[in-house]
């Protein structure tokens, strides 16, 4: 099987309801910053690079590698591309 690919998903505020790999076998971590009012203990410190302090973040790891739910997100990934955008490959208005 092919190594998967990995993203990183960043937020602050907003939601993300799903992740649809389009047939590819991904991994996916979504860190959201947005932690004000919550527990501290739900929540892990992010690197964020040379030089720069730790930052708290809830940290969801979404891994989607199995042969049926990468085809059937195959084909909902190609009627959503097909329905939103264009052969140019930019949003349909």
């Amino acid at each position: 099987m092919t190594e998967p690919v990995r993203l990183v998903i960043t937020m602050e505020g907003g939601l993300i309801q799903d992740v649809i790999s389009g047939g590819l076998p991904i991994e996916v971590l979504v860190i959201d910053y947005d932690t004000d009012g919550n527990d501290p203990a739900e929540t892990v410190l992010v690197p964020q690079g040379d030089g720069y302090e730790p930052e708290p973040a809830y940290v969801h790891l979404r891994a989607l590698t199995e042969p049926t739910a990468l085809a059937d997100d195959a084909k909902h990934a190609a009627r959503l591309f097909a329905a939103l955008v264009d052969e140019k490959g930019e949003l349909k208005s």
